[in-house]
């Protein structure tokens, strides 16, 4: 009997990019760290709800952020009065929240940046910078997509990516529980790397 969950097996399935008109990244913690970069935001409001994934790429940037927290239907208690340059950051939680994220489009404008990391098909909003994570859908080593409308004019550096998919292959073998570990030494490997152009 096959295993489920933990991680993917390696996707060798032939196929165009879905997010067609993105910048490919190495990670949706790319992605943030890329708009953090550009945008350089005065504070970022974040759902108190949020991994290392989130925080880590702001506390790199050292860029000042807050939390908020929301209901039991993933929705923000009290709408935060955002000032000048201020972000306010929205989780689209597994791919449930695209009317919500309307809304907050409505109340936030370009001040919004939605994480789609659970929704990868779920097409972005004109103005509103938007990132995704294939590895939580596909059995790719890293990569991520965002959509922004600022870019970087320097080349983004590139890093190997050779020794993060031994887990894949072994999972592809057979069951997930042997190549856990790898698979967690992979994860720990996209902290705080240069964002790059993903082969995904």
């Amino acid at each position: 009997m096959k295993s489920l969950g933990g991680f993917f097996e390696l996707d060798l399935g032939a196929g165009e990019h879905f997010q067609k008109n993105a910048i490919p990244l190495s990670s949706g913690r790319s992605c943030l760290r890329y708009l953090l970069e550009m945008k350089k935001p005065a504070k970022v409001y974040l759902p108190a709800f949020s991994c290392n994934s989130l925080i880590s790429p702001l506390e790199e940037a050292k860029a000042p952020f807050d939390f908020y927290h929301f209901n039991s239907v993933f929705e923000i208690k009290s709408l935060p009065k955002l000032q000048q340059d201020e972000k306010i950051l929205y989780i689209n939680y597994f791919a449930l929240k695209r009317e919500y994220v309307k809304l907050l489009y409505g109340e936030f404008g370009s001040a919004l940046i939605v994480d789609n990391t659970q929704a990868f098909f779920e097409n972005p909003m004109d103005g509103v910078d938007t990132f995704y994570s294939p590895r939580k859908f596909f059995g790719v080593s890293d990569g991520g997509y965002l959509y922004t409308d600022l870019r970087m004019s320097r080349d983004v550096p590139a890093d190997s990516t050779i020794g993060r998919f031994q887990h894949l292959i072994g999972r592809l073998e057979g069951s997930p529980e042997p190549f856990y570990e790898q698979y967690l030494k992979s994860e720990n490997s996209l902290q705080g790397q240069p964002v790059k152009k993903s082969p995904v």
